[in-house]
C-alpha cells in the first residue's frame, strides 16, 4: 500500500472491471430525484462487464436539459447560479473516526454535489443523475475508510481502519478523492472532473460522471474524504450525444477549465482512438503544443485525452484525426471550438 504524504488532492477512479457489482445496483424506493424528475419504478440491469457495455451504437441526441453552448449568456448564467454557489458548500459530517461512525453529510451538502454533477452534465447535454439512499449509505461507509486511512483504495484490506463490507462494495464502484484541509461539497465534482496527476491521465472520474447511460449514483463524505459511486446498471433511453468533449464545444467558462487535461469522448463502443492524433490552434493564433495520452478502455466511453496550455478568454480550435470505425475499418476526424471567457 502506497503511503501518501498528505497532499492537497488525491482521486481514484473506478474500473471497469469488476464482477460482482452489488454496491452499484440501484434499488429501492428512497431516492433523491433531479428536480422535474420522476424515479422510475426499481431495475435489475446487468452492470456493464465490459468496455462499451451500457453504451448505445446509435446516439439519440442531447438533453431537454441541456445548456445551449452556443450561448454565451445561457452558460455565463449557469455557471453563476448552478455551479458556483456549489463550490464552498461544506459537508456538514456528523460522524466521527473514532468508534468508526459513519454518520451523514447535511441534505444542503448532498444537493450542492448533485447539482455540480448535473451541470457538468448538462454542460456535455446529458441527461442529469439522481441519488439513491442505498448509494448513499454505502459511499459513506466508503468514505470513512478512506478518511480514517487518509488514503485511497478500491479494494481496501480488512486489516484497514473503519473497514466494512458496504464501505469495500462501494469502493470498488466509486470514485474515491481525499482533500486537505477540508472537502468541499461541489468541490470534489471540480476535483473529479478535473481529472488532475500523472495517476489519471485516462480521466476515469470524468468519463463516469459524462457516462451517457448513467441514472443513479450515490455520494458520501466525511470532513476530507469523497466516495461516489458511479458504476450503476446502465438506463434505456438516456440522452446520448454521438461525442462527449470537454471543455465542450461553445462557450466554456475559464472557470471550469480542466487545468489544460482535455478530452474527446464517444458514445459508440465501436469508436477507436488507438491511433487518433490531436491539434489544438488558437483560432486566428497559433497551434498550441499538445501532449496526447494513450488511450485506455475500461472506465466509461471510449475516450482520447491530451494535455495543452490553453489561452484564458480565447477561442481554440480542436481537431482531432485518425479515429477508427471499428466496425468498417474507415476512419475519419471532428472539429469544434471551445470558447473560454470569463463567467464571474
Amino acid at each position: 500500500m502506497r503511503s501518501w504524504n498528505r497532499p492537497a488532492v488525491l482521486v481514484a477512479a473506478a474500473a471497469l472491471t469488476v464482477s460482482g457489482l452489488t454496491a452499484g445496483t440501484a434499488t429501492g424506493s428512497d431516492a433523491d430525484v433531479p428536480a422535474g424528475d420522476q424515479a422510475p419504478a426499481p431495475a435489475a440491469h446487468s452492470a456493464p462487464s465490459a468496455p462499451g457495455a451500457g453504451f448505445g451504437l446509435a446516439a439519440n441526441g442531447r438533453s431537454a436539459q441541456a445548456i445551449n453552448t452556443k450561448s454565451k449568456a445561457a452558460v455565463r448564467r449557469a455557471y453563476r447560479q448552478r455551479y458556483a454557489p456549489t463550490m464552498e458548500v461544506p459537508t456538514g459530517w456528523t460522524g466521527s473516526y473514532a468508534g468508526c461512525k459513519a454518520g451523514n453529510v447535511t441534505k444542503r451538502s448532498r444537493a450542492a454535489t448533485r447539482q455540480a454533477i448535473n451541470l457538468v452534465r448538462a454542460m456535455a447535454g446529458l441527461d442529469p443523475v439522481g441519488f439513491r439512499q442505498n448509494l448513499n449509505v454505502q459511499s459513506q461507509r466508503a468514505a470513512l475508510m478512506m478518511g480514517a486511512n487518509q488514503s485511497l483504495s478500491h479494494y481496501p484490506p480488512r486489516s484497514w481502519k473503519c473497514w466494512s463490507k458496504a464501505g469495500a462494495q462501494a469502493a470498488q464502484t466509486g470514485n474515491l478523492a481525499l482533500r486537505w484541509p477540508e472537502l468541499r461539497s461541489g468541490r470534489v465534482v471540480e476535483q473529479y472532473v478535473d481529472d488532475e496527476g500523472s495517476n489519471n491521465r485516462a480521466v476515469g472520474h470524468r468519463r463516469w460522471i459524462l457516462n451517457p447511460a448513467t441514472r443513479w449514483m450515490g455520494t458520501g463524505s466525511t470532513d476530507i474524504a469523497n466516495a461516489m459511486v458511479v458504476v450503476t446498471p446502465p438506463a434505456a433511453g438516456r440522452a446520448t450525444p454521438r461525442w462527449i468533449p470537454w471543455p465542450t464545444a461553445g462557450w466554456f467558462p475559464n472557470q471550469m477549465e480542466p487545468k489544460g487535461r482535455w478530452s474527446f469522448s464517444s458514445s459508440d463502443p465501436r469508436h477507436d482512438f488507438s491511433h487518433a492524433l490531436v491539434a489544438v490552434r488558437v483560432v486566428n493564433g497559433r497551434k498550441l503544443k499538445v501532449t496526447r495520452h494513450r488511450p485506455e478502455v475500461g472506465a466509461g466511453p471510449n475516450t482520447l485525452v491530451w494535455q495543452v496550455k490553453p489561452r484564458a478568454s480565447r477561442a481554440h480550435r480542436v481537431t482531432i484525426t485518425g479515429i477508427r470505425d471499428a466496425s468498417t475499418g474507415k476512419r475519419f476526424k471532428r472539429s469544434y471550438v471551445v470558447r473560454l471567457f470569463n463567467a464571474r
